[in-house]
């Protein structure tokens, strides 16, 4: 994992336990060599339907056999992003392709500003 991809607040997995990244985490990351020991403990976690349930995602068949994922947050429907198995789009444009909950979290806080919780 790249140390670079992480902001404070992201999901990452560290050893088997689903942890939250602390300021300190991504401060110190550059600053000593244990914690640059530490960042390879630290392994994304796959963007699963379960995860996308619990930041809100609601499943769509569509008509023609195929799933997706689609995120509204708004009744204007300011941020919409969907999830499909080969790409992700925000307002129906095609950005980069989200395969862990970090990055996730990282493309709706660049859209929006705000975090996206459970």
């Amino acid at each position: 994992m790249n140390a670079q991809e992480l902001r404070i607040g992201n999901l990452v997995m560290f050893g088997e336990l689903r942890h939250e990244c602390k300021p300190c985490d991504i401060l110190n990351l550059y600053q000593s060599e244990i914690a640059k020991r530490e960042i390879s403990e630290y392994k994304p976690i796959p963007l699963t339907e379960e995860w996308l349930l619990k930041f809100g995602f609601k499943k769509i068949n569509h008509i023609h056999g195929y799933s997706f994922y689609s995120l509204s947050k708004s009744k204007k429907n300011t941020c919409h992003i969907a999830i499909y198995n080969t790409q992700t789009t925000y307002m129906g444009y095609s950005v980069n392709h989200c395969i862990y909950v970090h990055q996730l979290q990282n493309l709706y806080f660049t859209l929006t500003g705000e975090e996206l919780t459970i």
